[in-house]
């Protein structure tokens, strides 16, 4: 066979195997899986508002919106308390405040400002009982006074002011339900008294703080308290893109340098804490934790439903039904929609289409 036939057969061969390659049936990108299965959700629930990120290993791989910018601020609810958490996080890891330190030292000066609580008990409640939602103050489940205090500020046109002091005032009026460190109660509150823990710490104002010492060193810079409702602050007060809200989360993973040796042992301790045979879900750094082989997974959820008017007299609404988690693998995930139905099942159902997609892809 001469040269020049050698040439076509190689020429034709090219030829052959790229008409394959062109022909054959190409794997869909990531981005179109999940966004399929984000279609097939909002076909079926109809929500009037939803957005939905998909993150791993530093990289979103999905963020889309329906009736809604996925990449502007989302109103997040009591996904704002591991923010909370954080900010607490860079005060002990920075020497600055410790878990066991008592409300009576933290708030010497709210104390001196406006007297001692009505329950002298609250004095003793630590920064750890707060962070796991075991400081003895009223709860969700024991008619929390703060949601009817944030109802009605709400209505007066007062929902706008970031003053953990206003509310505190009037709630510490209140009994604790039980003495600090006994049982465990899911409480708004608890992180509103962090809030003002922070401002007594640093002298500067809960949101500021939060920013600079959190977010800026992340390179976040979309998160902040939502103006309308400052008032929920470090409770459920917060917004924040989606996508940035997931690269946050990654401080939950035992690598990231950011919260310190001290707080991820602290972390690791607290599962064990109230019950040294107890395996599972804990309250941690203000986010739900389960320690495993592979690491972290952390989790979190919100809603809110309030309604009000601003300080123009103009209506006001702080609606949102939300959740967003971290697993050891780096996947993480944010839901959020509008309407807000307690016990709706429907961003459960986006989770389960979006970790469907999920584990195919890890098939690949």
């Amino acid at each position: 066979m001469t040269r020049l036939s050698h040439t076509l057969v190689s020429v034709l061969s090219i030829a052959t195997a790229l008409a394959l390659v062109a022909t054959a049936p190409r794997a869909e990108p990531p981005a179109d899986l999940y966004g399929k299965a984000f279609e097939a959700w909002v076909a079926k629930v109809r929500p009037a508002t939803a957005v939905a990120a998909v993150r791993r290993s530093g990289e979103t791989l999905f963020l889309k919106g329906h009736n809604a910018d996925p990449r502007a601020p989302s109103l997040i609810g009591s996904m704002s308390k591991p923010i909370t958490g954080a900010c607490i996080a860079t005060l002990i890891r920075d020497g600055k405040l410790d878990f066991s330190t008592p409300l009576r030292d933290v708030l010497a000066g709210f104390f001196r400002r406006h007297g001692a609580p009505a329950d002298r008990r609250l004095e003793s409640v630590t920064i750890e009982q707060l962070l796991t939602h075991r400081s003895g103050l009223l709860g969700n489940d024991d008619n929390d006074p703060m949601q009817e205090i944030w109802r009605r500020r709400g209505e007066q046109g007062l929902a706008h002011l970031a003053s953990p002091e206003a509310l505190l005032v009037e709630h510490f009026k209140h009994p604790l339900t039980n003495d600090p460190g006994n049982r465990s109660s899911y409480t708004n509150t608890g992180f509103v008294v962090l809030s003002a823990a922070i401002e007594e710490v640093t002298g500067t104002a809960y949101e500021t703080y939060c920013r600079q010492a959190v977010f800026a060193p992340l390179g976040i810079a979309s998160a902040r308290l939502h103006p309308d409702w400052r008032q929920f602050l470090g409770a459920r007060g917060w917004i924040i893109a989606p996508a940035d809200y997931l690269a946050f989360l990654d401080v939950f993973d035992p690598k990231h340098p950011f919260l310190g040796n001290r707080v991820k042992a602290w972390i690791v301790a607290t599962e064990t804490r109230w019950d040294k045979h107890y395996r599972g879900q804990f309250e941690g750094l203000g986010i739900v934790t389960a320690i495993t082989s592979g690491g972290w997974r952390v989790l979190h959820s919100g809603i809110l439903n309030f309604h009000g008017k601003g300080p123009n007299g103009a209506p006001i609404d702080a609606v949102i039904h939300s959740h967003a988690y971290r697993e050891p693998n780096g996947f993480s995930a944010f839901h959020a929609m509008t309407p807000a139905v307690e016990g709706s099942p429907a961003l459960g159902d986006l989770d389960a289409a979006l970790r469907g997609v999920h584990d195919q892809l890890l098939k690949r």
